[in-house]
Parts: C-alpha cells; structure tokens; sequence
C-alpha cells in the first residue's frame, strides 16, 4: 500500500534516479549564450591569461637574475616578488575566464565573475584607505624616496 500517487513504484523510482544522479546539465533548453559574446570574452580573457604568464615569467627571471648579485631590498618592497604574486592571479582569473566562456562551464565562469568581484572590493577599500590615510601615505612616500 504505497502512496496514492505511486503507480507501481515507477515513478518514485525514476524520481530516485533523477535525485542520485550526477550528470546534471546547466544549460537551459532553448537558450544558448551568443557566439559573438562567447568569443569576444574568450579571446580578451586569453590576452589576459599570456599577459599574466608573461608577468609570472618576468618576475620568476628577476628574481632568479637578483639572487646572483647582493639586494637591497627585503621581500615586503622587493618588485620581483610583486611581479610573481601579481601574474599569478591574472593567470588564474584568466584562465577561468577563458576556459569558463569557451566551455560554457558554470563553474570556472562563477569563480571568474567571484575573483573580479572580491579585486573591485579590494581596490575600493584600498583607495578609501589611502583617502583617509593621506598625511601618512605621502609622509611615507617621502620618506621611502
């Protein structure tokens, strides 16, 4: 004595199959993204993927050229270091930005959409803070030139 609804189990069991399945599809039937947008967001993001790799690659050869002669800087002010850390996220979020719009994968183009959303938050909260920081940074500036 089943439910109802239950003819003969067979639709509890295809609802099962549908729950426990791991194949899921984003796509909406019917819609698709237009070939102008997907290729235009893919290739600028793919400059943005080589422009990342070239910067790691710099910063990876000054860094390797500092060691053989005696630095002055320390790891905090040292431009190759900021150069490395710098290519290494323009790569990534190029990376999931151009593989995302090629693809069409939801999740590479969600961690995309994330990453520029978290760097616009943080070059906002840097330029409030240099705002109301003023005196200190050009006192700094100064004192470091």
């Amino acid at each position: 004595m089943g439910h109802p609804d239950d003819k003969g189990g067979r639709n509890r069991s295809k609802s099962l199959k549908r729950a426990f399945s791991f194949k899921r599809s984003y796509k909406i039937e019917g819609h698709e993204v237009s070939k102008c947008i997907k290729f235009s967001l893919f290739f600028f993001n793919l400059l943005f993927w080589m422009a990342g790799g070239l910067m790691l690659g710099v910063g990876i050869y000054s860094r390797l050229l500092q060691n053989s002669w005696q630095t002055l800087s320390g790891w905090s002010t040292d431009p190759a270091i900021l150069l490395i850390a710098v290519g290494v996220i323009v790569f990534f979020i190029g990376f999931c930005g151009s593989i995302g719009a090629l693809r069409e994968n939801v999740c590479l183009l969600k961690t995309f959409g994330f990453s520029l959303g978290i760097i616009l938050l943080l070059e906002i909260a840097g330029g409030v803070a240099a705002f109301l920081l003023q005196d200190k940074v050009t006192e700094l500036t100064k004192e470091k030139m």
